[in-house]
């Protein structure tokens, strides 16, 4: 067994059986913000959930973070008045987290 689907990470801890777990977290607290937001729920809650899920999607390599189901709860995250600017701050902050990282492995 890989080191990444042991659980055990490496330089790229985002690979393998983690990467799935991880995507499904990420995915459940989009969903959350999204209907949370449709039953009137406290918009403290909401930002916490896209805080989180953009958080997690910064752990997650890109293949997997910009596969098409993310996208598209992150599109109906930003598509929602309610959560648009939280929304587009969650993905802004994983682009930041991402280019600097990358800037870093250039250096």
């Amino acid at each position: 067994m890989k080191k990444e689907e042991a659980g055990e990470g490496g330089d790229d801890a985002g690979a393998g059986a983690p990467s799935s777990m991880v995507l499904q977290l990420m995915q459940f607290l989009l969903d959350a913000a999204v209907h949370s937001v449709a039953a009137g729920a406290e918009p403290a809650f909401v930002s916490r959930c896209l805080e989180g899920a953009g958080t997690l999607m910064g752990w997650i390599d890109e293949a997997v973070a910009t596969a098409p189901r993310v996208l598209e709860v992150f599109g109906g995250a930003l598509a929602a008045p309610a959560l648009a600017e939280d929304a587009a701050n969650a993905v802004a902050e994983v682009v930041r987290r991402k280019m600097s990282w990358r800037r870093k492995m250039e250096a």
